[in-house]
């Protein structure tokens, strides 16, 4: 499916937009852009009564299933009507058919952060989206501030209000909270290779010292434009680009990312090597990364990534993406989550009155 993609507004940088190794360069793209207006929630469609509810099949056993059974029995008990998707597959068409009907009220996914995605991307423009979270690290979740319990996801599906926010696009697939390329890409890759069933905190163990040991650190080349126009470039061994402030393990990679800005927060780390990484890793911690000379931070709507290495990975939202080169996007307002008043106001929407 095609992402509607138009301009969307900027916000001026706290942090120089080209600054630590960035220089001009022929390409990227990330024009500047009008001020930010307010975003507004809205409140969910009335009088539809249908609910999509897609399982990963994956996680879809055990703690998941259960969650997943209990949730469709108490939205069913609220006088919704559930429809269950037999796989991501025919998530697209039943959430077409519903909403071409007026009966979609919204689509619920039961899994992680890569469940979220893929209903995202199957979807159609504007379908009001949320999450049961019985996934990995849940960071979608955890950012909505959804827990996923029956009763208040009924309470979300009867009270709850719609909201805009940006999302990513990157080799024509759209994604919420953020793109990496790097070493953290290449292990996505092999935890997804070897995946057989829900993956644990420990099906990361192996395929991280496997890739301490044997990574090369391949350059990573980004190419944008800065806040004035102009077009810059940098090259690192790491590279970062957060849509929503939220990556495992809580990683303050771009804290100030914001959802309601049309801009990627980039994030490019210079140094190659295990040492390197463990330095950056504590500048992380404390929150002070963009102070170091072989860091490069920058916000844009648009970049390209590229390496003159061959089968270098990157990784959307904790799932494999791909390899490089790969162009990217923000696609301003195209995610529509449903979310609790409060915390709608909190993101900074403007809230209905009840």
């Amino acid at each position: 499916m095609n992402a509607r993609q138009t301009a969307g507004p900027t916000r001026m940088a706290a942090i120089d937009q080209s600054r630590h190794a960035a220089t001009p360069a022929e390409d990227g793209a990330c024009p500047a852009a009008d001020p930010p207006a307010i975003r507004r929630a809205v409140a969910l469609p009335d009088p539809a009564r249908g609910v999509l509810v897609a399982v990963n099949r994956k996680a879809g056993v055990g703690r998941g299933r259960r969650r997943a059974e209990a949730v469709m029995d108490a939205i069913r008990g609220a006088g919704f009507d559930v429809h269950q998707a037999a796989g991501i597959g025919e998530v697209g068409q039943r959430a077409s058919d519903l909403a071409a009907a007026g009966q979609l009220r919204a689509a619920v996914a039961v899994g992680g952060d890569g469940t979220f995605g893929a209903l995202l991307n199957q979807t159609p423009v504007g379908t009001p989206l949320t999450i049961v979270p019985v996934g990995t690290e849940n960071l979608m979740a955890k950012y909505l501030g959804l827990r996923g319990e029956p009763r208040g996801v009924v309470d979300l599906l009867q009270r709850g209000v719609v909201a805009g926010l940006d999302a990513g696009l990157a080799g024509g697939r759209l994604f919420a909270l953020m793109i990496s390329a790097g070493l953290d890409a290449e292990v996505v890759r092999q935890v997804h290779r070897r995946r057989s069933g829900n993956i644990t905190h420990l099906a990361y163990a192996g395929p991280i010292l496997r890739a301490v040991c044997t990574y090369r650190y391949p350059p990573i080349t980004a190419n944008w434009q800065d806040a004035g126009g102009q077009p810059r470039q940098a090259t690192s061994c790491w590279m970062f680009g957060v849509n929503l402030p939220r990556y495992a393990k809580n990683l303050p990679i771009a804290p100030a990312a914001s959802g309601l800005d049309g801009l990627l927060d980039v994030s490019l780390f210079r140094r190659p090597g295990t040492a390197a990484g463990l330095g950056y890793l504590w500048s992380i911690l404390r929150r002070r990364q963009e102070r170091l000379p072989s860091v490069t931070a920058t916000r844009c709507q648009r970049l390209r990534l590229e390496s003159p290495q061959p089968d270098v990975a990157y990784q959307l939202d904790g799932d494999p993406g791909g390899v490089l080169p790969v162009e990217v996007s923000v696609a301003p307002a195209r995610l529509s989550v449903v979310l609790g008043r409060a915390a709608a106001a909190r993101l900074g929407f403007a809230v209905p009155a009840v």
